[in-house]
């Protein structure tokens, strides 16, 4: 439950984010959250991109030669079919938001890190669906972009000083922000189908 619940899993470090935004008005705050939530979604676009075209190696419960028939058997009813598993996209998801929540709230940033590392990190390899190695490059990987992206201080100003001046309520800021949300909470489908599409795109016309 711990590893494929999205509630379970998910839940208290989305509330963590949830409660940061709302929490304040400060628009700079508001940008860094943002900023950070673009480098999650590059994160998991890379890290999918990677398990699809970089065949490092398979997952452990399709690697016969690990016997892990019980578990194999648990799995076949994920909806999550594809064979190689590094590095862990949910892992650079999830660990790239304990890395926004650090950034504004250390105490509640190092709640997050601790529950990531037991739902993301040790249920995942636990249950055979990933290697220790796919959950660390996919934590390396999550934590680096957010902190590039989301500590670009003059980044940062230019964004604040644009949204005040065409969005002084931060209300389309908001809408943004659920929008986000609501991708975030299952790893991107919509914005990762857009990314294959072109992808496929770019193939058909190197191809003709």
């Amino acid at each position: 439950m711990f590893t494929e619940n999205p509630l379970l899993r998910g839940g208290p470090i989305f509330f963590c984010i949830c409660y940061l935004w709302f929490s304040t008005n400060d628009v700079n705050v508001r940008v860094k959250i943002i900023m950070g939530g673009i480098a999650c979604i590059l994160g998991v676009l890379i890290s999918v991109f990677c398990q699809s075209h970089v065949p490092i190696h398979v997952r452990p419960v399709y690697d016969n030669r690990l016997g892990l028939v019980n578990i194999l058997k648990w799995n076949q009813d994920s909806t999550d079919k594809r064979i190689y598993s590094f590095p862990s996209d949910t892992a650079t998801l999830y660990f790239a938001l304990v890395t926004i929540v650090f950034l504004q709230s250390r105490k509640m940033g190092l709640l997050s890190f601790l529950w990531a590392v037991l739902t993301v990190g040790v249920c995942r390899v636990a249950v055979g669906v990933h290697y220790p190695s796919d959950i660390l490059a996919g934590m390396i990987l999550g934590t680096t972009l957010v902190l590039v992206l989301s500590t670009i201080a003059g980044l940062t100003k230019w964004l604040s000083k644009r949204i005040l001046r065409y969005d002084p309520g931060q209300k389309y800021l908001n809408i943004f922000f659920v929008f986000l949300c609501l991708e975030a909470y299952s790893l991107f489908p919509g914005l990762s189908q857009i990314f294959y599409f072109f992808i496929q795109l770019l193939k058909g016309g190197h191809a003709g």
